[in-house]
């Protein structure tokens, strides 16, 4: 099978496939030999499917059953007309049949009327009183049929004499013999459904798996061929309510046959998919480009690659039909789930919510109701109440995060344009950590922020959530933990000055972008007509992991290693765009213009109206926030350092305001020139200091850019909404990214 195949000329197979088809039907046979003709024909099978349709490592699934079939009947002599003209001759369903009725005899001998569903030697007076058994069970034949149709298989050697005793037969291949029982098997199941008037047989399914569960492993190491060929047989019978499989008796089989169930699930996820594909191919545009989709989800779950229950609530949510919605409501209210597994479930809804308006509503309130279903209130005190109020919190809190995550994503289809009139209301998740004595208590609350949209070139697009104007108070007391690390990297130059001074400032209403930029964000400006420099078009050194990352979001990693430089230019083609595009995008009146906010105002966007280290409160935790969680703020934990960014929106979380992922995941630019001391001629305003720091001429700090919010690499103290930091303006950096906002036109804040 080596060297490649042709077909019609045209190369369809390279080594590299052959070796997955290889791959598959060696895992079909299991140990046993693969015939000579099974592998033509399995050969054959491959040359006539259509490699671009069909990937080849999945040209052999669903198809089994038919295979042994088309086996045993090649098998059969070519009828001539003698045999004709005197009636001797079987059909090929004839021939089948009484294979299938023997086989099953031969696998149901074993003590004490326990059959032993394998391959065995067996009587010839086995075969005849199966053959002339009444149908369904038989043939119903005389004896004298039975004894001329047994003398046929024999004769046609389908039935072996071993070592030439006339009485003791067996089956030429083991292989066949499990497929040839096992479609007997399910035929005689779907009897037994009619038989008792049974609407589907779910029931006769449970009855047969539950005896079966009963049998010593030993024994259902030697079903492991019945038993797998049988499940076969069951899921190409799907569309048949008296045979079909329910999925739940479908993994007992699986596990019975010492089957891998999450290599099973992929099999089963990848069948329904390509079911989806055919379908929707043949629909409109929309449609086809979610079969676009499915079919690189599909190529993308390689033969060798078992399917984790995450990802396959995400393909489901892909999917996004009728059944799956169901699976997925199921799973998300299912509280022996494990607690990942429905926080996947719930993200996955918010993605078929998101693509699929006809179900957005009916998702959006089922994801809502989760999302105030289980409010946390949680006191950690002592030692052994600190640990079992984590795990309380791990617990309960994954849950809440994924339907707030499944929300945000479904509103992201159907947000207004900025300036349009009032924004979407998103019910969203936000957490609290307070001291409390001795011990932390963790709230969390939904809120429910007013989102907008800003439309990119290619279809992308900014949300955006206004940051109320009026008084506000930033910076940190002299006693905050964290404040150390000016004096330790800077000395001199930040010694005696109070780098994060308490002060007042007094800001205008302004619009923030809910999440750093992402590469997909980035990628759909920086392919604009160059203005003043040259930018890349694809900057930053993480590349997209899992099919969330390259299926359901792609491009949502955030955009890193920009530099302040080159965020200008970012934002100036940007802001022509807008101005050329305004009227046909639906706006109205004065095109916004985007830009770095200044260090004031993204601090109070961080803060959100609070005065604690982190909009969180008190401390930081590892499955809040990305950042290095190995190192502990008091009074928290030690969780974990995932050494690269996550999605936008991975935590579901927010302040009260809507804003995302502004403690960690990325150092986030900002307009200003750094200043050592905030204080030093301090406007109050907000606005961005373009001076620079006096103190520092000659200095290469003289041209640094201010950096906000931590990032994904240090530890909690750099991520507090007050830590200050900088860089030159060219620096291209893993750990920075930018957030625009909105400042201008003034008109496009009014009503919001």
């Amino acid at each position: 099978m080596g060297g490649g195949l042709r077909k019609n000329q045209e190369a369809v197979l390279s080594d590299d496939d052959l070796i997955s088809c290889q791959t598959q039907l060696r895992w079909i046979v299991g140990d046993k030999p693969i015939p000579v003709l099974l592998a033509k024909l399995f050969i054959d099978s491959i040359a006539s499917r259509d490699p671009r349709r069909h990937p080849p490592q999945w040209w052999l699934d669903g198809f089994v059953s038919g295979l042994m079939r088309t086996y045993v009947r090649c098998l059969l002599p070519p009828v001539d007309f003698d045999q004709r003209r005197m009636r001797l001759e079987y059909s090929e369903s004839r021939v089948e049949r009484a294979l299938r009725v023997v086989a099953l005899a031969s696998y149901r001998q074993g003590p004490q009327d326990l059959p032993l569903f394998h391959s065995q030697e067996f009587s010839d007076t086995l075969a005849l009183s199966a053959l002339m058994a009444d149908e369904p069970v038989g043939l119903g034949l005389e004896r004298e049929g039975a004894e001329a149709l047994l003398g046929y298989l024999i004769e046609l050697r389908l039935l072996l004499q071993p070592e030439a005793t006339a009485d003791r037969l067996r089956f030429p291949q083991d292989l066949v013999a499990d497929h040839l029982a096992a479609a007997e098997q399910l035929d005689q199941l779907g009897a037994q459904t009619i038989a008792r008037g049974l609407e589907h047989g779910t029931v006769v399914w449970e009855e047969f798996v539950a005896l079966l569960e009963q049998r010593p492993e030993e024994e259902r190491e030697q079903m492991r061929g019945f038993l797998l060929a049988l499940r076969d047989s069951a899921m190409g019978a799907r569309g048949n309510r008296f045979l079909a499989m329910p999925l739940e008796v479908s993994e007992r089989l699986a596990e019975l046959g010492f089957l891998d169930p999450e290599r099973e699930g992929s099999r089963q996820l990848q069948r329904r998919v390509r079911e989806v594909i055919s379908k929707l191919e043949s629909l409109d545009g929309a449609s086809r480009r979610q079969a676009r989709v499915l079919a690189d989800v599909l190529n993308d779950l390689q033969a060798e690659r078992w399917l984790e229950q995450k990802e396959a609530a995400l393909v489901l949510g892909l999917i996004g039909m009728e059944a799956e919605i169901e699976t997925l409501e199921g799973l998300a209210t299912d509280r022996v789930s494990p607690p990942e597994l429905r926080h996947a479930a719930l993200e996955a809804l918010g993605l078929t919510a998101r693509d699929q308006a006809s179900t957005r509503q009916r998702i959006e309130r089922f994801l809502e109701a989760q999302l105030r279903a289980d409010a946390l209130d949680l006191m950690m005190e002592d030692e052994a109440g600190w640990e079992a109020g984590w795990a309380e919190h791990d617990r309960r809190l994954a849950v809440l995060q994924g339907a707030s995550r499944g929300l945000q994503v479904a509103a992201s289809a159907s947000l207004p344009l900025l300036g349009s009139g009032p924004g979407h209301a998103v019910p969203m998740l936000t957490l609290t950590a307070l001291r409390e004595g001795e011990g932390l208590r963790i709230r969390t609350q939904v809120v429910m922020p007013a989102v907008w949209k800003l439309p990119l070139p290619g279809g992308e697009q900014l949300e955006l959530v206004m940051v109320p104007g009026g008084d506000a108070v930033i910076g940190s007391p002299e006693t905050e933990d964290g404040r150390r690390a000016y004096y330790l990297h800077y000395q001199r130059k930040c010694e005696g000055v109070n780098v994060e001074a308490l002060r007042p400032v007094n800001l205008k209403t302004f619009a923030l972008v809910r999440h750093p930029l992402t590469q997909a964000q980035w990628r759909a400006v920086a392919s604009l007509p160059r203005l003043e420099h040259d930018i890349r078009l694809t900057p930053g050194t993480h590349e997209a992991r899992g099919l969330w990352e390259r299926h359901a979001q792609p491009g949502c990693l955030p955009v890193d290693s920009v530099s302040w430089r080159d965020c200008q230019e970012w934002l100036r083609r940007l802001n022509r765009w807008l101005k050329e595009q305004w009227p046909q995008l639906g706006g109205q009146g004065e095109e916004p213009r985007l830009a770095l906010p200044s260090e004031d105002q993204w601090e109070v966007a961080c803060r959100a109206g609070v005065r604690t280290p982190f909009h969180f409160g008190d401390t930081l935790d590892a499955s809040w926030a990305n950042y290095n969680g190995e190192e502990i703020h008091v009074p928290g934990r030690q969780g974990a350092f995932r050494q690269r960014p996550v999605p936008a929106g991975f935590f579901g979380l927010v302040n009260r305001w809507g804003l995302a992922e502004m403690h960690g995941q990325l150092l986030e630019w900002c307009a200003d020139r750094w200043h050592r001391d905030p204080l030093a001629e301090a406007r109050g305003d907000g606005s961005a200091r373009e001076d620079p720091d006096p103190e520092l001429l000659g200095d290469r700090d003289y041209t640094y850019r201010m950096l906000r919010g931590g990032s994904w690499f240090v530890n909690p103290y750099f991520c507090r909404a007050s830590f200050r930091l900088q860089h030159v303006p060219d620096c291209v950096n893993y750990n920075n990214g930018f957030r625009p906002g909105c400042f201008s036109p003034a008109s496009l804040f009014l009503g919001h």
